[in-house]
């Protein structure tokens, strides 16, 4: 299925705001081409792509891939803002390009990213290979994006660190990492709520383990022969004398 602009707009609302119509299309043609060959090749979905994890390195967080993408175009967007108010001309920042990369960085990750036999989001084969900066940019090059645009799908993370980052990628890349230092921290407390609950369900078993034993123990009944009451009862009669004698 090939996705409109205005399409696209819907899962990033802020494509809208890139002046250049030609820039804002081929935005749009990467990711409708990325929406089509990820998964496997069997292409997402919009409520896939909706469903997706912000990353699949922070555990179990309530924390969204297309979510993260608007939070880092909206960031960039109000840092250029701030830097614009308070320095003015003497930080230039391309706000168009800024706006395109910020929503271009992470689309390779519809190649990177495949469902397991649960239907579960993995990095798939592709994604072993090839990480997103990577195929990101194929796809960006393939659609005439500016190459202002491609050095920050390129250098966005950790295989930017060696190169001179523009104004631009270096907006992104803090954005970016704003968001995934923040999901780190949330999926370490999560994991640490998810040992406590489990270590009080089991305290609460135990627990009722013990009490269940004293409740049997109090009620009186007989553990073994010696403490019924036939024993007490052929103890006490004319055969247990006899026997005894």
């Amino acid at each position: 299925m090939a996705y409109t602009t205005a399409q696209i707009g819907q899962l990033f609302p802020n494509i809208m705001e890139i002046k250049d119509a030609a820039l804002r299309e081929k935005v749009a043609a990467v990711w409708n081409e990325a929406l089509s060959l990820g998964c496997g090749g069997s292409g997402w979905t919009f409520d896939e792509i909706r469903a997706i994890p912000f990353t699949l390195l922070a555990g179990k967080i309530d924390l969204r891939f297309v979510e993260h993408i608007n939070s880092c175009c909206k960031q960039c967007i109000a840092i250029s803002a701030v830097l614009g108010e308070v320095f003015g001309a003497r930080v230039p920042v391309h706000i168009d390009y800024l706006i395109a990369g910020s929503l271009l960085a992470d689309v390779g990750k519809m190649l990177e990213f495949d469902k397991n036999a649960a239907g579960g989001v993995i990095k798939g084969h592709y994604g072993d290979l090839l990480r997103h900066p990577f195929s990101g940019v194929a796809l960006c090059f393939k659609h005439g994006v500016p190459v202002e645009v491609m050095h920050i799908v390129a250098t966005h993370s950790h295989e930017g660190d060696k190169v001179d980052r523009t104004i631009e990628s270096w907006i992104f890349h803090h954005a970016d990492f704003i968001d995934f230092d923040i999901a780190k921290v949330l999926g370490k407390q999560a994991a640490a709520t998810e040992a406590r609950d489990a270590k009080d369900a089991k305290d609460a078993k135990d627990a009722k383990d013990t009490n269940d034993a004293r409740a049997t123990k109090d009620s009186g009944e007989p553990k073994d022969f010696k403490d019924s009451k036939d024993f007490k009862d052929f103890k006490d009669s004319k055969e247990s004398k006899e026997y005894r004698a």
